[in-house]
């Protein structure tokens, strides 16, 4: 399948269910996502960062609105039960801050590396250590002392070659990995931001979990999420309607937000065995990867967690 620009196409893996990009054309994500931040790039969509960066002001003032996907929320518990408070945390793509701030607020220590220099600058100026460039480029005396655990939300989909940067993860920090993943299109529902520069791989659980053993890792769950409100399909027009009205009172879309997440949950505990609706109804994904050696604790709470939802995946 080729995608919008023309050069280069998506190819898939019968091993793995991995569908990804081939070649890999665009070289440099620091370069493309600041120019996407400061809004001048527009392929694949990626003009749709710089509205998130106008804004973030909103965002800020209204926390809320920047931990809108149960991963996140599901994530923070595990740390809360598995991490101590006062541990370093890292986060890799740590775009806007919503993450960083919500740890700081529970006693964590977050510390943060993207690629847009935009956001770097805004997150060094709130006091959060921030390294801007690829987490290949980050220093091995940047981060003292070395990160509890590592976190990524919605970032799997943005690496060039995830195998080599996961594996380098582990190499460097060989503790828990938390990622968020988005739920990947199929070749009916994609749509121009599933193509690069902006997106590189479409994943599905079976596909993550054989790319995080590749890198090392031991122990990998992978637990299924709901939708939420912004993971609504709607028609281009309502839906730029309904999101211009959300986001003029803020207040109205935290509201929203939370009558939609509880319907959709609830839907989606009732309907996940179906194979058509379960797929509809899935939202995102909440991984966590323990290196070699770490201890069973870390496991086993996330498989309690993952037993309840019944979403999990062996």
């Amino acid at each position: 399948m080729r995608w919008p620009e023309g050069e280069g196409e998506m190819r898939y893996c019968f091993d793995c269910d991995f569908v990804f990009a081939w070649p890999v054309l665009d070289g440099n994500p620091v370069q493309t996502y600041t120019r996407a931040y400061l809004g001048l790039e527009g392929r694949a969509r990626m003009d749709e960062f710089a509205v998130r960066f106008r804004r973030r002001r909103i965002v800020t003032a209204k926390e809320s609105l920047g931990i809108w996907s149960p991963a996140h929320r599901d994530a923070f518990r595990w740390l809360q039960t598995h991490v101590p408070r006062g541990s370093t945390l890292l986060e890799i793509g740590c775009g806007l801050g919503a993450v960083m701030r919500s740890l700081k607020q529970q006693g964590y220590r977050p510390a943060g590396v993207d690629v847009a220099k935009p956001v770097v600058d805004s997150l060094s100026k709130e006091g959060f250590p921030v390294w801007w460039g690829t987490t290949e480029t980050l220093p091995d005396t940047w981060l003292d002392p070395a990160p509890a655990a590592v976190i990524s939300f919605f970032v799997l989909h943005h690496l060039p070659a995830p195998i080599a940067t996961l594996s380098m993860i582990r190499e460097r920090w060989p503790v828990p990995l938390i990622l968020g993943y988005n739920v990947s299109p199929t070749v009916k529902t994609a749509e121009t931001h599933n193509f690069p520069p902006r997106t590189w791989g479409w994943w599905s659980g079976r596909s993550i979990e054989k790319a995080l053993k590749r890198a090392g890792y031991s122990r990998i769950q992978v637990v299924s999420e709901p939708r939420v409100i912004a993971q609504l399909t709607l028609p281009p027009g309502l839906h730029a309607q309904v999101s211009r009205l959300l986001w003029r009172w803020p207040s109205l879309r935290v509201f929203a937000g939370r009558v939609a997440d509880i319907l959709l949950a609830v839907a989606f505990r009732l309907l996940r065995r179906s194979p058509l609706l379960g797929r509809k109804l899935e939202g995102s994904l909440l991984i966590v990867a323990l290196p070699y050696g770490e201890q069973d604790v870390h496991e086993e709470g996330l498989a309690r967690r993952a037993g309840k939802k019944n979403g999990a995946q062996p």
